[in-house]
């Protein structure tokens, strides 16, 4: 499947972001000659989400407050690509994939290249599964929710968050 690249970006970072939430992510990115900042402030690591809420009360946050943390942390994750490049998988473009796929001999222009989101639609007839049958469901990106929800709030000018939703955009 293909992702719009915006899309694939902001997946990207959520994983990251998740992972890091998680633990997942190795203590040297925040060390060295190119110390990563996006998680510096209000982004620290999730206990209730590691811990699986085991024995902890969970409030939801505000969401104008959230939406603006998330923001904030996005501009900082733009900042360390900006300075140390691509440094995770999740946020390299399709590209370095298709030209892998040149390299080992396969001509991408014969592939039949599905958008992400419209995968539930169109891999059965891509697949060749007879109408009706069960497949399983795709996944709908996150980074297509994050990419409309900054774009609708930097469209607004009533949104709470707009001037920080433009500066990203």
């Amino acid at each position: 499947s293909v992702r719009d690249p915006v899309e694939r970006f902001l997946s990207g970072w959520r994983q990251v972001q998740t992972f890091y939430e998680l633990g997942w992510i190795a203590r040297h990115w925040f060390k060295g000659g190119c110390k990563l900042a996006w998680t510096r402030d209000e982004c620290t690591p999730n206990k209730q989400m590691r811990s699986n809420h085991a024995g902890e009360t969970w409030r939801a946050p505000d969401a104008s407050r959230e939406e603006k943390l998330t923001i904030r942390r996005l501009l900082r994750f733009l900042s360390d690509v900006e300075r140390c490049g691509l440094f995770d998988d999740h946020i390299y473009p399709m590209t370095k994939y298709f030209a892998g796929l040149a390299r080992a001999g396969i001509d991408v222009r014969a592939a039949t290249l599905i958008p992400t989101n419209d995968l539930d639609r169109a891999l059965p007839a891509a697949a060749g599964v007879r109408a009706g049958a069960a497949l399983g469901s795709a996944m709908v990106t996150g980074g297509s929710g994050w990419a409309r929800t900054l774009g609708a709030v930097a469209a607004d000018p009533a949104a709470p968050n707009h001037a920080i939703a433009r500066e990203a955009i």
